[in-house]
């Protein structure tokens, strides 16, 4: 019998349908958990049950609607057009699957066909180039609570991130490279925000994160597991690869949500001061989506491109996301082959 290799991608995933009661059940279920929503648990109930979940699914039902193709989200569509490319490229040898943390098909389900097809390795790789507790944390704590009833375990791997990874970086590079020869003042890249506590509890030396406004601008031992330093160092790879000057270029994070302090500077008001500064062709690509979803082609697309517009400029273009770009579906073969050597 061949024991085939099992890989297993991980995404957060997207409500089932696009109605208020499915995006309802999701913000339940997403927001629900500790790790996004870091506050003791009765304040969470409160915001949850008496500010959000009342209001919110009606609010963003619209923007759901423009990413439903009649059977599925694009986040659900990409990523099993993922897993099909992904596997055709590994071989027969690899078993690849996709699960989603809070959404089907979820990580116990998937889990459980590996179990029963006894599995003697197992790969995780959560799809977040940069760790995040909220992200990466919480799907390898939703891993490791369903492997723990496991009788017989694989031999399993691995991957955090990948926020400087050589394949990834060149991937976004090539796919950013042909928008560059276009009319571009400038380029603005956006990584999804975190609360500023979240980062606070990963600098272990309590001293250095956002001790100072330049404590991402380097990349050394204690800032390597900040979110944010590692946005900084990826802008700071794809600019190099591709000749970019500094001056060229600016950072933000984006999706804010709720009244705590959220890492910046923030997406929006760059946006705003890039256009009042003369900046009249914004150029936009978000690193921290291996896929594009709501947060690229309905915020950064249509949100952020009216607020563009009405501050003073011409016209903002949303860099497609990897996706199944064959560069990209190299760069993730290559990546798990050399983990698994």
């Amino acid at each position: 019998m061949t024991i085939k290799r099992n890989i297993l991608l991980i995404n957060l995933g997207s409500p089932e349908r696009p109605d208020t009661g499915s995006i309802r059940k999701y913000l339940r279920t997403f927001l629900s958990d500790p790790r996004v929503m870091d506050m003791p648990g009765i304040i969470r109930r409160l915001v949850l049950y008496l500010f959000i979940l009342p209001f919110r699914p009606g609010v963003i039902l619209p923007k759901y609607k423009k990413i439903w193709d009649g059977e599925r989200f694009l986040l659900v569509r990409t990523g099993q057009q993922l897993v099909q490319v992904l596997s055709e490229k590994l071989g027969p040898s690899f078993h690849v699957e996709m699960a989603m943390r809070y959404s089907e098909p979820s990580i116990e389900s998937v889990l459980k066909g590996f179990e029963m097809a006894n599995s003697s390795e197992l790969l995780i790789f959560p799809l977040f180039p940069q760790y995040a507790s909220a992200t990466t944390g919480s799907i390898l704590e939703r891993v490791f609570d369903t492997l723990k009833s496991w009788t017989v375990f694989p031999r399993i791997r691995v991957i955090p991130h990948f926020f400087d990874n050589p394949g990834f970086i060149n991937a976004w590079a090539r796919i950013i490279e042909p928008y560059l020869a276009k009319d571009s003042d400038h380029i603005l890249f956006s990584f999804h925000g975190l609360p500023e506590k979240h980062v606070l509890k990963a600098d272990h030396t309590g001293s250095h994160c956002l001790n100072s406004e330049n404590c991402c601008t380097n990349s050394v031992s204690t800032n390597y597991n900040c979110y944010r330093a590692q946005c900084f160092q990826t802008v700071r790879l794809i600019a190099a690869s591709l000749g970019i000057e500094e001056e060229r270029y600016s950072i933000g994070f984006q999706s804010r949500l709720g009244r705590t302090r959220w890492i910046g500077p923030a997406t929006s008001e760059l946006v705003v001061r890039l256009a009042e500064k003369g900046v009249r062709h914004l150029l936009v690509c978000c690193p921290s989506f291996v896929a594009d979803c709501l947060e690229t082609v309905e915020e950064i697309q249509h949100e952020e491109q009216e607020r563009f517009l009405e501050s003073g400029g011409e016209a903002l273009t949303l860099v497609p996301s990897l996706n199944v770009e064959r560069i990209w579906v190299d760069a993730l073969s290559n990546m798990i082959s050399k983990e698994l050597e």
